[in-house]
């Protein structure tokens, strides 16, 4: 999972709702912030998932 954030003080707000979603088993995951954002959001999240 890739998230993209435009603001750095989102990080702890961020991994509280992972941590709900996610619970114990945590995906690899990357944090970037970014200065210049070109799009009307402050978070883009990329992710792949695999369903059994």
């Amino acid at each position: 999972m890739q998230r993209l954030l435009l603001e750095p003080a989102y990080f702890g707000t961020i991994n509280t709702v992972y941590a709900e979603y996610f619970g114990d088993h945590k995906p690899a995951r990357v944090f970037v912030c970014t200065a210049g954002w070109f799009g009307p959001f402050d978070l883009e999240i990329d992710c792949v998932a695999l369903a059994n």
